[in-house]
C-alpha cells in the first residue's frame, strides 16, 4: 500500500470519527447514538485510536446497570496550593456528602508536576494525541478518560481560578479530550472578598465549557468572605458542600 493510499485512509478515518462524535454529543446536528456508533465503528475499523476508545467508553456508559442509578466515576480537581485550606475542607465535606453512592477520587493538582501548555499543537499530529511534554498530565489524561463527572474546586485569585487549575485546563487543548466520557460537571469556588461580582469571570468560563461540551451542570457552591486557613469550617458552607455532594 503506497503513501497516498495510507493518507487517504487516515483522512477518511478522521472524517468518520469527527462526524460520529458530532452525532454523539449533538454538536451542530441532532443527537443520534445509533448513527454515532455506525460512524465511529467505521473509523475504528480504519485504525483511528480515539474511535476505539470512544466506542469502549460509550459501550460502558450505555450498558444496563443494576440498582436505582448508575454509579459514577467522579474526579475532583482540588486546585488550592494551600494544603488543608478552605478549598480542601470544602472538598472533604463534598465527598462526605457523596458517601458510598459513587466512586470518587480527589486529586490535589499542586501535588502534580504539570507544565503549562506551550501551544505547539503537536498533540494534533502525534499518534494517540500524545503531548510532547512528559509530565504528570499523562496520568491525569487517563484518569479523566474514565470519569463521568468532573468537579473543579478552586480558590479565587484575581477573580479567576488558581494557576494550578488553569494549567490543567489549558493542557486540555488536546484532541485526546474527545475520547473522554465526562458528561457532567460541578464547581466549588471560594474567595476572601464579598463583592457581588466576585465569581462572574469564573462562572462565565464554567458556563461556556458546559455549553461547548454539552455537559450537565450538577451544581455550584460559591463561597465568599473566607480568607484565613480553616475559616470555612466555622461557617454553614461546610453543610452546603455536604448537601451538594449528597445531591449527586
Amino acid at each position: 500500500m503506497n503513501c497516498e493510499t495510507n493518507n487517504q485512509l487516515g483522512d477518511d478515518a478522521e472524517l468518520y470519527f469527527s462526524v460520529g462524535r458530532r452525532f454523539l454529543i449533538g454538536q451542530g446536528v441532532k443527537k443520534d447514538i445509533k448513527r454515532a456508533k455506525e460512524l465511529l465503528t467505521q473509523a475504528a475499523a480504519m485504525g483511528h485510536p480515539l474511535a476505539v476508545q470512544l466506542l469502549t467508553t460509550l459501550a460502558e456508559s450505555t450498558s444496563p446497570k443494576k440498582g436505582k442509578g448508575k454509579k459514577l466515576n467522579i474526579t475532583i480537581l482540588a486546585g488550592s496550593p494551600r494544603k488543608g485550606g478552605n478549598t480542601d475542607l470544602l472538598v472533604e465535606a463534598f465527598v462526605q456528602g457523596i458517601g458510598t453512592n459513587h466512586k470518587v477520587e480527589t486529586i490535589r493538582v499542586s501535588d502534580l508536576n504539570i507544565h503549562p501548555c506551550i501551544g505547539c499543537n503537536a498533540c494534533f499530529a502525534n499518534k494517540g494525541n500524545q503531548c510532547c511534554q512528559k509530565d504528570d498530565m499523562t496520568g491525569l489524561y487517563k484518569k479523566l478518560a474514565k470519569s463521568d463527572l468532573l468537579v473543579i474546586a478552586s480558590p479565587v485569585y484575581f477573580y479567576g481560578l488558581s494557576a494550578q487549575i488553569k494549567t490543567v485546563i489549558d493542557r486540555l487543548h488536546n484532541p485526546i479530550r474527545d475520547s473522554f466520557k465526562i458528561s457532567q460537571m460541578a464547581l466549588i469556588a471560594v474567595g476572601a472578598a464579598t463583592l457581588p461580582e466576585l465569581f462572574d469571570a469564573i462562572l462565565t468560563e464554567y458556563k461556556l465549557c458546559l455549553n461547548f461540551f454539552k455537559l450537565e451542570d450538577r451544581g455550584t457552591l460559591l463561597v465568599r468572605g473566607v480568607k484565613e486557613k480553616g475559616e470555612v469550617s466555622l461557617t454553614d458552607y461546610i453543610n452546603q458542600a455536604k448537601q451538594l455532594g449528597a445531591s449527586i
